[in-house]
């Protein structure tokens, strides 16, 4: 168990500090539910390591270095003039969502460098540390020096009006005194981007922490920044270029796990690795729920498909705004459609098969999707009855019914007069 002492007692250890020469908080994210973030940042020439650092919140004016508020950063070397980006860990796709949580948003976790255990209701150590909600200071220490403060440690501010509503929690503003409730809470519901001009951390707890003197603002859940830093002793960078076709189509037939096609950018710069990011676009609505058709793997841009069903309801093309990243800058967003068609618009086509259905294990709807003209649908029980029929002329149908949980038969016969069957699960 970590020992629980003062800040006060922390400021003692305090070293001198030259320019460039320790990590710097360069993003501090308060968003919308479980949207939390911290991006740490190497302004040095040389790799430093994290297992020396931890980052402490200091909740509600507290001063106390609590352990469940405590966070440890793990061996891991980081190169230079390159970013760190620290969240919680409550993603879908990883299984650590509770019940009752929001999940972090997925243009958050494609950006996520540490993912840290967050339950409030726990005591154990540094579950409470990624939760701040705008009144609370972060303090980034390495061992019992402290290389960055964002807040005032020992200060809870008050109330502050945005976009004209009150926060029931206190924020740091735009006006002197900066934690009195006057002008624009800052601290809350924004996006903090640290100024490019900035070299070193604040290392004195501050009497009125001024956000504007650091950081730039950006509205809240605004994810583009983060994984790479502006900075402007840097060594110069050439930014990435896509070098792709605006229009891709993909087959209705695809199945869970197919690739779609792939990203492709170009750096002059030698040697480094790009990553690629979806920063809007991929989903459709499907019975008024937002559902995400294909997924992007960041180190190889290849766009997978991820929802079967999302691809089945899609009747418009699918937008994608993405962006390269060679961690030191980012391209410009680059936009493109994909069109779920049987029409060979591309290369990128996948192989198509007769006839689909999906969702496949069903509930209570499922279409049938085909590359011919559907003429009739009808579903039959194992033992040969026919349990429902529907005239059709389409290529996609949608059929709704109630049936008991277990396996079917869907019969589908074509404009042709061609037959096709395939099995259906109810769960």
């Amino acid at each position: 168990m970590k020992k629980i002492y003062t800040f006060l007692a922390a400021l003692m250890a305090i070293a001198a500090m030259n320019a460039q020469t320790d990590l710097i908080i360069s993003e501090y994210g308060e968003g919308w539910g479980s949207n939390k973030y911290l991006e740490l940042y190497n302004p040095t020439n040389a790799n430093i390591n994290l297992k020396d650092y931890s980052i402490v919140r200091f909740s509600n004016g507290g001063q106390q270095i609590l352990p469940a508020y405590t966070v440890d950063l793990p061996d891991y070397n980081l190169e230079p003039y390159k970013a760190y980006v620290i969240t919680q860990d409550k993603r879908e796709s990883a299984g650590t969502l509770g019940a009752d949580d929001s999940p972090i948003w997925s243009q958050l976790e494609a950006r996520g460098d540490l993912f840290v255990d967050s339950d409030y209701d726990s005591g154990r150590d540094g579950v409470r540390c990624i939760q701040w909600n705008g009144n609370d200071a972060v303090v980034l220490f390495k061992g019992s020096a402290i290389v960055d403060i964002f807040g005032t440690v020992g200060v809870d501010p008050a109330q502050a009006e945005y976009n004209g509503e009150v926060f029931t929690a206190g924020a740091w503003t735009s006006e002197p005194d900066y934690d009195d409730g006057k002008g624009i809470a800052l601290s809350a519901d924004h996006s903090l981007v640290r100024k490019s001009s900035v070299t070193n951390g604040i290392t004195v707890n501050p009497e009125h922490f001024n956000i504007m003197a650091e950081y730039d603002t950006f509205p809240a859940n605004t994810f583009e920044n983060l994984g790479w830093h502006a900075f402007n002793g840097a060594p110069a960078n050439a930014l990435p270029v896509f070098d792709m076709d605006t229009l891709y189509a993909v087959s209705p037939f695809v199945e869970e796990g197919d690739p779609a096609l792939t990203l492709t950018a170009t750096d002059s710069d030698r040697g480094q690795n790009l990553e690629y990011y979806i920063v809007s676009g991929n989903f459709v609505y499907v019975d008024s729920v937002r559902h995400e058709p294909f997924s992007l793997d960041k180190n190889t841009g290849k766009i997978i498909v991820a929802d079967e069903l999302a691809i089945a309801e899609a009747t418009e093309d699918i937008y994608f705004n993405v962006v390269a990243c060679d961690e030191y800058g980012q391209s410009e967003v680059f936009s493109f459609d994909i069109r779920i068609t049987e029409d060979d618009l591309s290369v990128n086509n996948l192989e198509l098969v007769k006839t689909k259905l999906t969702p496949n294990p069903a509930e209570r709807y499922f279409y049938v999707t085909s590359n011919k003209v559907i003429s009739e649908v009808q579903v039959i029980s194992l033992t040969g009855q026919e349990l429902y029929q529907q005239a059709a002329n389409a290529s996609k149908v949608r059929v709704d019914l109630d049936l008991a949980t277990g396996s079917y038969l869907v019969r589908s016969t074509y404009a042709d007069h061609s037959v096709s069957v395939e099995k259906l699960i109810i769960k």
